[in-house]
């Protein structure tokens, strides 16, 4: 909740000054905070006016990122097909302008709703190699921690408790 009024001010504050790089950068942090915080109508509709403005300001990564919220947000509402839409937005977006982070944050939130448990494990490989070349040491923690569950879920305990562990180490 504290993130949410300190993105709040932040926004506050990015329109007072008239730049736009911050208003959109702070609309960005608005969402993730509101989706984290599982308000994920106003995430939604924050994340879109933050892929607007970054549009606007021809800025890729900005957009890719607000993007993978939309996702998140969409995911939490109970709406794979529009999550899943919005992120694969985020990662063509990100593997067009060179974000890396960006590519691991779309490539793991696409195992959300992907039955195919063999293509979750290679999207979380693709994420966890993204993160690790943004040297993102949380996210892999993340990544690997998913790899573990998926192993669990195909009965492969050694594994899933060599990743489980792994994500507890990062």
């Amino acid at each position: 909740q504290r993130a949410i009024e300190t993105a709040q001010e932040a926004l506050r504050v990015a329109r007072t000054s008239r730049q736009l790089q911050r208003e959109a950068s702070s609309l960005f942090r608005l969402a993730q905070a509101q989706a984290r915080q599982r308000e994920h109508g106003l995430a939604a509709a924050t994340a879109m006016l933050a892929v607007r403005l970054f549009r606007k300001l021809a800025d890729p990564v900005g957009e890719g990122r607000s993007w993978w919220v939309l996702a998140s947000a969409r995911n939490g509402q109970g709406r794979p097909a529009d999550a899943i839409a919005a992120a694969k937005k985020a990662m063509a977006i990100a593997e067009r302008c060179g974000d890396v982070q960006g590519v691991g944050s779309a490539a793991n939130i696409l195992t959300f709703n992907e039955p195919d448990l063999a293509l979750c494990i290679q999207l979380l490989q693709k994420a966890g190699a993204a993160f690790a070349a943004a040297g993102y040491i949380r996210a892999q923690a993340a990544v690997a921690n998913n790899v573990g569950i998926v192993y669990l879920h195909l009965g492969l305990f050694g594994r899933a408790r060599r990743m489980l562990r792994q994500a507890l180490d990062l």
